[in-house]
């Protein structure tokens, strides 16, 4: 049978709460608040029941009362600015914070929880203006917010963040405006689009590698050797495609030494890479190693059963060797 006085709800609701049964607790404390309206404590501690239950609503909903029955109990306040914060009504938080440290300006829980409250505030300005420049698509009035952000708190770490993120967004786009142009055989503009790219992220190293193949394309072979190379210094991720292309352009300006090493470790970066056999059984072809050459072209074609430039070179080769 339910005791009818309202502290022996009072006290269930506490062991319910310290048992982590907090149904139970909010039972025992909503009776105990219907017997006793005007019953603090019971408010206050069914406030705390709720929040923990994680309904912040109805838990605001009960320090409120506690509030307004006993304004100056700092520790209903500080609560009640908390359960606020949590639910995202910031605004709100602050005002009852700030009630609790007018009257107690050394509350240490309270002094906390402002921090708090202020630093969600600034990233919830900053990021609502943050997200409306994204939307927009303007990548650089966000950096320049970031960049503001962070002249007036060095220690943003939201901001830092997301201004990384948003040079790489910033640098990819640009990176696919050159791109476009390559793909598009359009190799003199695609040229002109990584080098502003460049200026502006002179790390990139996939940019180097891209503008190399532009520069490979209009003859420009030195030039694309240094591009390859400055791309392979980099460190770019999965070099093995960069060496083979460096090794066709060595092999265009007839630095046939120089190409073979390239290609050899274009092979042992990307063992399945059928292009570079076949480049280096061209190159040592070249240098007279003819017997080596064969099984380069022998692999290209076992690794890619249809490539015909494999096909070619592999049918060239045993005519010279037959006669």
């Amino acid at each position: 049978n339910k005791p009818d006085y309202p502290e022996a709800h009072s006290n269930i609701m506490g062991v319910y709460r310290q048992l982590g049964n907090y149904d139970k607790a909010i039972e025992h404390g909503r009776e105990a608040v219907r017997l006793s309206p005007d019953f603090v404590s019971a408010h206050y501690n069914l406030g705390i029941a709720y929040r923990r239950a994680d309904r912040l609503d109805e838990a605001a909903h009960h320090y409120l009362i506690a509030h307004e029955l006993d304004p100056g109990d700092v520790k209903v306040l500080n609560n009640l600015a908390a359960a606020l914060r949590m639910d995202g009504k910031l605004d709100d938080a602050l005002t009852y914070i700030d009630k609790a440290l007018a009257i107690d300006p050394d509350f240490e829980m309270a002094r906390k929880n402002r921090t708090d409250i202020l630093q969600r505030l600034e990233f919830q300005q900053f990021a609502g203006r943050l997200q409306s420049f994204l939307d927009d698509g303007a990548l650089e009035k966000a950096l320049a917010w970031c960049d503001k952000a962070i002249e007036e708190d060095p220690g943003f770490k939201a901001a830092q963040v997301a201004r990384v993120r948003i040079r790489r967004k910033m640098r990819n786009r640009s990176f696919a405006h050159a791109r476009t142009r390559l793909d598009a055989g359009k190799s003199s503009d695609a040229i002109a689009a990584f080098t502003e790219h460049l200026r502006k992220y002179p790390n990139h190293a996939e940019a180097h590698a891209q503008t190399g193949v532009a520069l490979q394309r209009t003859g420009e072979s030195a030039a694309a050797v240094g591009s390859f190379r400055k791309a392979l210094d980099l460190g770019i991720p999965s070099p093995g495609g960069v060496y083979n292309s460096l090794g066709t352009a060595l092999m265009s300006l007839n630095r046939l030494p120089e190409a073979e090493a390239a290609l050899k470790k274009a092979i042992v970066a990307a063992p399945n890479l059928a292009e570079a056999h076949n480049n280096l059984g061209a190159c040592v072809g070249q240098q007279q190693r003819l017997p080596e050459a064969l099984e380069h072209f022998k692999e290209a074609l076992r690794l890619r059963p249809g490539y015909e430039d494999a096909r070619r070179n592999l049918s060239h080769l045993e005519q010279i060797l037959n006669n």
